[in-house]
């Protein structure tokens, strides 16, 4: 309810700022100043969702055709990129919402101490680190493997999704070691997994929410006294587990066992041998396409005699001698693995020698 009024007041103002008589260019200011300003106070509270964002856009490119200064049809890419690209310069409400929602969050994680506020804000996400699996000092925690579980309907996930798409470091939460006892996020109080990590950027297992929230911390959870694999009825009495966890234990499960088959047949990060080297490794069938992660360049690949998932590698996993697959792979095009990518392929791919249309005058892009 709280997202449909601020979009009808949106709205509203736009409809407004819009009908006045002014240039194109002015206009985006304007309409720019409304989404700070409207966006910028109720989204240090509410998390404001890309769905929501691009129904704000949606709504701000329809008000610029209404008016007259954009054709129905015409192509978004020039009202967001950049004006040394040849666009307008608009700043995304997504841009918006997000960094009104982190900078509200930051401030409560680094108010003075013993601050309530200060409190609170570490104690939501001391628990949200809890339940997507973090078990060491949060300043420490890589939880790239959960971001895809992440949802923007909670204040904590959606602002720990935004700062991994930003690429942040922990600095900005603040170390727990040197404050009161009672804060949260003292290190003390995270004192690691005891096994093989189930929920990790070198797991290759997804975040179950629902699993991670019970305890279940490593592979180990998943196995029975006698060292096989729990089946339901048997993890569900260990765990006091209820049935909407069932789907997440089962991938899971299944995930964990591909895992250690992976392993066994001598993977990427499987069995190693006297000297810290792999024992075996696996032919590549197929490099697919290429993503920034934050091992460096990372590249999906498909493996022969491997009927699992692909698994995405940096290069130095890769043998040499694979140079001209690797560049056939950027060329195909990069997978998004930030909101900032997704932003930047969809309305700011501008090739240099295409042409804009510009208030009824054709310009080369320069």
């Amino acid at each position: 309810m709280q997202r449909e009024r601020i979009l009808q007041k949106l709205r509203g103002v736009l409809s407004v700022v819009c009908s006045l008589e002014v240039s194109l260019d002015q206009m985006i200011e304007m309409t720019d100043c409304v989404i700070e300003g409207v966006v910028g106070f109720y989204g240090r509270s509410t998390p404001l969702s890309r769905e929501f964002c691009e129904k704000v856009e949606k709504c701000r490119r329809a008000q610029f055709v209404r008016v007259g200064k954009r054709r129905r049809g015409e192509g978004n890419c020039e009202v967001y990129a950049e004006h040394r690209a040849g666009g307008l310069g608009a700043v995304h409400t997504y841009q918006v919402a997000r960094a009104a929602m982190i900078s509200e969050v930051y401030k409560g994680l680094n108010t003075p101490v013993r601050s309530p506020v200060r409190y609170a804000v570490r104690s939501a996400l001391a628990v949200t680190a809890w339940r997507l699996g973090c078990r060491v000092p949060v300043w420490e925690w890589e939880w790239g493997h959960a971001v895809g579980s992440l949802s923007e309907d909670w204040v904590m996930e959606y602002v720990l999704k935004g700062v991994w798409e930003l690429g942040w470091e922990w600095g900005w939460v603040g170390e727990g070691e040197g404050v009161v006892e009672a804060d949260p996020l003292r290190a003390s109080r995270w004192s690691g997994v005891e096994g093989t990590e189930l929920w990790g950027e070198g797991s290759r297992v997804e975040c179950g929410k629902g699993l991670a929230a019970l305890g279940v911390e490593s592979v180990e959870c998943l196995r029975s006294a006698e060292g096989g694999w729990m089946e339901w009825r048997e993890f569900q009495r260990w765990w006091e587990a209820g049935e909407d966890v069932r789907a997440e234990w089962g991938e899971a499960r299944r995930q964990a066992e591909g895992v250690a088959e992976w392993q066994s047949l001598g993977g990427v990060g499987g069995g190693e041998g006297e000297e810290g080297e792999a024992e075996e490794e696996r032919e590549v069938a197929r490099v697919g396409k290429a993503r920034k992660g934050l091992r460096g360049v990372e590249y999906r690949v498909e493996w022969k005699g491997w009927e699992g998932w692909d698994t995405w590698e940096p290069e130095q996993h890769l043998r040499r001698g694979m140079g001209g697959e690797l560049s056939r792979a950027r060329e195909l095009g990069w997978e998004h693995t930030s909101w900032r990518e997704w932003l930047q392929g969809r309305y700011s791919k501008m090739e240099v020698e295409r042409r804009v249309l510009w208030k009824g005058s054709r310009t080369s892009g320069q």
